[in-house]
């Protein structure tokens, strides 16, 4: 049986401005190391599947050429270019329809975002092979839930249900983004995951599940499959445009009964902010993350990036603060304010300042 992993890459990473923009989003950003978000996510997916042509792509028609240029091993035919942003269960089932004209429906498929960290791969590819290998003996679908470290407000979480097998549960229910007091709560419990947005499934599986929860989905996505077999893609844009925009979560996944979870422990996180960063890079003597030219004095628990900048940033009695310097627009912001970057961006986009978001 086939087995093929794809990497979702259409996202905008808005938290990440002003590094991440329209025209370069957070996945082809260089946050850790030299290599992308991107193309880290392809090698940890060349170790799954152990050959380029296993891997495909799925990501916005004008993030093609940078998807080609980033990750020149991958055959160009496996990039699949989304007629238009219309979130995950659209993008995820049409990405699998043209995958089963060409696999068959019979094929296994581990689909996982292109943004993330992981720290540890051995783990994450036993964890991804553990699942695939539940998949294709089963009628299930399977997602990866992470092991919390910490009460998060910002993860969806998933409840466990029965152990079903060896590191494997019944996924009970998803929780999208709980209070602090629950997320808590879910924390000591020690019977909820992290959702990672990682989901494993054989085709056929997907396609029947599909039909029995999401009818409305499953007709569209039925007629995109009858077209592309028919030799008849021109005509699949009008059909894709006719999907209700909606994540595979609500779609999908919080209606389906034969949903189980691995759980996973390979260091992983969604680095979702600026403030995020913190959990990745290591600190100076004084709680500072200090990229690139700065020279900071008396000041604790800041996060400076100055990479894309040739002038110094000069910090002095600065805390809990994040410096980003870009080409053209200084962001200074406190940590606590990070996660709400898209508030900002609507403000610019609303003024005659659109030009720093493309």
């Amino acid at each position: 049986m086939k087995k093929v992993v794809l990497l979702m890459a259409g996202g905008r990473g808005e938290r990440f401005w002003p590094k991440s923009r329209a025209s370069m989003p957070k996945q082809f950003l260089s946050l850790f190391g030299n290599e992308s978000l991107l193309q880290q996510s392809f090698s940890r997916a060349l170790g799954v599947t152990g050959d380029p042509n296993g891997i495909f792509v799925v990501t916005g028609g004008e993030y093609q050429d940078l998807t080609r240029s980033q990750l020149p091993e991958l055959p160009e035919e496996n990039i699949i270019a989304e007629p238009q942003g219309r979130n995950t269960a659209p993008a995820i089932g049409y990405a699998s329809a043209i995958i089963e004209n060409r696999l068959g429906d019979d094929a296994a498929i581990a689909i996982m975002p292109s943004d993330h960290v992981v720290l540890n791969e051995k783990k994450f590819c036993r964890a991804i092979n553990h699942a695939l290998e539940v998949a294709i003996n089963s009628q299930q679908l399977v997602t990866i839930g992470i092991k919390p470290t910490r009460p998060e407000e910002g993860y969806g979480y998933i409840e466990c249900g029965e152990l079903s097998g060896e590191s494997l549960y019944k996924a009970r229910r998803f929780i999208e983004k709980p209070p602090l007091e629950r997320a808590l709560a879910f924390l000591k419990s020690g019977n909820y995951l992290w959702n990672a947005g990682i989901f494993i499934w054989r085709l056929s599986t997907f396609n029947s599940t599909v039909a029995a929860v999401a009818p409305e989905l499953s007709r569209g996505l039925v007629k995109i499959r009858q077209l592309l077999s028919q030799g008849r893609a021109e005509e699949v844009q009008s059909e894709f445009l006719s999907l209700e925009a909606q994540s595979i979560d609500y779609a999908l996944l919080e209606h389906a009964e034969n949903l189980m979870v691995v759980p996973g422990e390979f260091g992983w996180d969604d680095v979702g902010t600026w403030a995020s960063l913190e959990r990745v890079f290591a600190k100076d003597e004084h709680e500072n993350i200090i990229k690139g030219e700065a020279q900071v004095f008396e000041s604790q628990g800041n996060i400076i990036d100055n990479i894309l900048s040739d002038k110094v940033i000069v910090a002095y009695g600065i805390e809990e603060m994040i410096i980003v310097n870009a080409q053209d627009v200084m962001l200074i912001t406190k940590k606590e304010h990070s996660s709400n970057l898209k508030k900002v961006l609507a403000e610019l986009k609303a003024g005659d300042y659109h030009q720093l978001l493309e």
